[in-house]
């Protein structure tokens, strides 16, 4: 895959390797003034995952999860796969710090690796959260 990818794409690509058990994926979730890019939720456990997609501005997506960060149960973000290691392991490291799930897409393998498990936020605002499982529950799957 030799053209630019789009977030669109990255969604797309996403969304066809999730390993889906229990588990239900909606985009374009309204929260606050915002919408969060996809939203996973988890049926069995009751949570809610916030995922932000960028092509190359990580820095971007965790900035925007993180400002979501009050409703959610996990924070993600999705990038495409960087070139070198050094620059993985930057964002790798960044991402375990902060507590935020990681995945890269390799565009040429069509491929997504969850390179850093999230942690569960302790203080959500169920209120919040509330509304988006209402959301969720009104689009169905």
């Amino acid at each position: 895959m030799n053209e630019k990818i789009t977030e669109e794409k990255m969604t797309y690509l996403f969304i066809k390797n999730f390993d889906r058990k229990g588990q239900q994926l909606i985009s374009e979730v309204p929260v606050f003034a915002k919408s969060v890019d996809m939203v996973n939720y988890n049926r069995k456990e009751n949570t809610i995952t916030a995922i932000e997609f960028k092509q190359t501005k990580w820095k971007k997506a965790i900035e925007q999860v993180l400002a979501l960060s009050i409703a959610f149960d996990f924070l993600e973000i999705c990038i495409l796969e960087p070139k070198t290691q050094k620059c993985k392991n930057t964002i790798i490291e960044e991402c375990k710090n902060r507590g935020i799930g990681l995945y890269f897409i390799d565009t040429e393998k069509e491929k997504i690796s969850h390179e850093v498990m999230p942690i569960n936020k302790i203080d959500i605002w169920q209120l919040q959260k509330l509304e988006i499982l209402s959301y969720i529950s009104m689009r169905g799957n």
